[in-house]
């Protein structure tokens, strides 16, 4: 009987951690296996993974954001930070997309960049399990 519960309670503990772990967002240099961006294949090295997503994530946004809204809004010469983070669902889908800029038609702009971002192709995953995943980005543009 006593070895009964002591089973019966260590499933209910990998249940609850695999639960929280479903329900937790991972930074996405925490995540055990990467979310996959549409255009990069899977890898046997982790590192090449996310390198390639970072990569692919910025070569999009340089094709989406409205390089000719800059010229438009007559910005005096400086450098302009935008900082992003959105969420990789279980799903692939982009989430809960958060800009900072002190340029409010900056911020507007690159809001609507991350939400034409296709969906991943792979979510992230710990433990075999798919989780959120949450992409901190930052974003610089230099105006001469």
């Amino acid at each position: 009987m006593i070895i009964i519960l002591a089973i019966l309670s260590l499933s209910e503990t990998i249940h609850s951690q695999n639960k929280s772990e479903k329900e937790k967002i991972f930074e996405f240099e925490n995540v055990e296996i990467t979310p996959l961006f549409e255009k990069c294949k899977p890898k046997k090295k982790a590192e090449k993974e996310k390198k390639c997503v970072k990569k692919e994530i910025m070569n999009f946004i340089y094709e989406n954001f409205s390089h000719l809204l800059v010229g438009e809004l007559g910005l005096p010469a400086g450098k302009y930070e935008l900082n992003s983070k959105f969420i990789i669902g279980k799903n692939g889908e982009i989430l809960n997309i958060a800009v900072k800029s002190e340029n409010l038609e900056l911020k507007k702009e690159m809001e609507t960049v991350l939400k034409l971002m296709p969906k991943f192709s792979r979510p992230g995953k710990v433990n075999g399990i798919a989780v959120s995943t949450e992409y901190s980005l930052p974003f610089k543009i230099y105006v001469e």
